[in-house]
């Protein structure tokens, strides 16, 4: 867990036991949206958007111990471990690249992008072919491929334009959200302006260009997107829940950017789900 403590010298990030409900290590780094390899090994943190820093930390996950950095581009911010575990990538929130990194050397390998501007949230498909990205002054999101770096599509939201300049407190980033329903035939994105959550088709993707079907109203902007595993509801920071059949909001929890989603059995963890709405279908199957 990363956090904010209440003092400068309070940690910043802990390890903790589920089972035996208690703090395994906790260390004052002061890190952003990290990404834990899906064998517990290792922590890729950044440094945080809201500082000059351009590196990510390589932290042992069962000790809390600096491994190493990988210097990327100032404002290191969102990072995502693929579910295979083979590649990590690492957006910088003053960037317009994504950067793919290998665990094995911790080095960058690949670059996707250039895209239109900043990068922002962003997920990716279980096969690793595509990545969803949303980009300052944009509403909407782009498509790139993860295999040739180019950049596929960019896709503006029907109806609903990026912010005027005359909007009484314009954000930079409109489209603060993304996510795949678990299946990976939708994409949704949120609207920071109009407080709406737009839904493409993004079935036919990469051949066929995604398509708008449905805008979804709530109650106050949002910043956040998540789904359950099995892809029947969306969670959103606003703390609404929506059912992905109805798209109807079907109940409401705290609102929050901040959540994990565990799965128990008999008393044991036995899966854990990435925040940043990662697709879980594989072509293989």
């Amino acid at each position: 867990v990363s956090y904010w403590g209440k003092a400068a010298s309070s940690p910043h990030l802990l390890a903790y036991d589920l089972v035996r409900d208690r703090v395994i290590w906790s260390r004052n780094y002061r890190v952003d949206s990290f990404a834990l390899t899906p064998d517990g090994r290792k922590i890729y943190a950044p440094c945080g958007e809201g500082r000059d820093c351009d590196y990510w930390y390589v932290l042992d996950a069962r000790t809390g111990d600096e491994l190493g950095r990988i210097k990327m581009h100032v404002g290191a911010h969102n990072t995502i471990a693929s579910l295979d575990g083979d590649r990590v990538y690492l957006a910088s929130a003053k960037y317009d690249r994504l950067a793919i990194i290998d665990p094995s050397t911790d080095r960058i390998i690949h670059w996707i992008g250039p895209f239109r501007n900043s990068i922002r949230p962003f997920t990716i498909n279980r096969d690793q072919t595509l990545a969803f990205v949303t980009v300052d002054f944009l509403s909407g999101f782009e498509v790139g491929s993860i295999n040739t770096g180019a950049k596929l599509y960019t896709v503006e939201v029907k109806g609903f334009p990026v912010a005027p300049d005359q909007w009484p407190t314009l954000p930079i980033t409109q489209s603060h959200g993304i996510a795949l329903t678990p299946d990976e035939q939708e994409l949704w994105v949120a609207d920071d302006v109009y407080d709406q959550l737009h839904v493409f088709d993004v079935s036919g993707l990469p051949d066929a260009r995604p398509r708008q079907i449905a805008d979804i109203a709530l109650g106050s902007s949002p910043k956040w997107i998540n789904f359950t595993r099995d892809g029947h509801y969306a969670h959103i920071s606003t703390g609404e829940i929506i059912d992905r059949r109805t798209r109807k909001v079907v109940a409401s929890v705290q609102p929050s950017r901040q959540y994990v989603q565990i799965d128990w059995a008999a008393g044991e963890p036995v899966r854990a789900y990435s925040r940043y709405g990662l697709g879980y279908r594989s072509s293989g199957r």
